[in-house]
């Protein structure tokens, strides 16, 4: 990204790199050009809030049905077991209270 955007030389791959390509990349990387396109880059990363938009981003994109309890939904599941022939997710909450009652056996909870 940075050389597309001019900012700094093409990646060279390890194989390649020798004397000769390391001063070219570096003179890339002084040039008037790449300067001045690494300033057009700061300023605009300065006007970002990275963190934000990235904790923004992983809350936006967790599974959070897949992660929530069957019976409880206002829970964290943490346990799987078959009821019924069925596949339900278990908070620690709805695992033990069909544990207490006898609906399922813990040998048969798998975190």
């Amino acid at each position: 990204m940075i050389h597309s955007a001019g900012a700094g030389p093409r990646p060279v791959p390890y194989k390649e790199l020798d004397v000769k390509t390391l001063a070219e990349t570096i003179n890339v990387c002084i040039s008037p050009k790449a300067l001045v396109s690494a300033g057009a880059i700061s300023k605009k990363m300065r006007g970002e809030d990275g963190v934000r938009e990235a904790v923004a981003s992983f809350h936006r994109n967790l599974p959070v049905l897949a992660m929530t309890c069957d019976f409880l939904p206002r829970e964290p599941a943490c346990w799987v077991c078959k009821i019924g022939g069925k596949k339900v997710k278990l908070s620690d909450k709805a695992a033990l209270i069909l544990i207490e009652r006898e609906k399922v056996n813990a040998k048969d909870l798998k975190l």
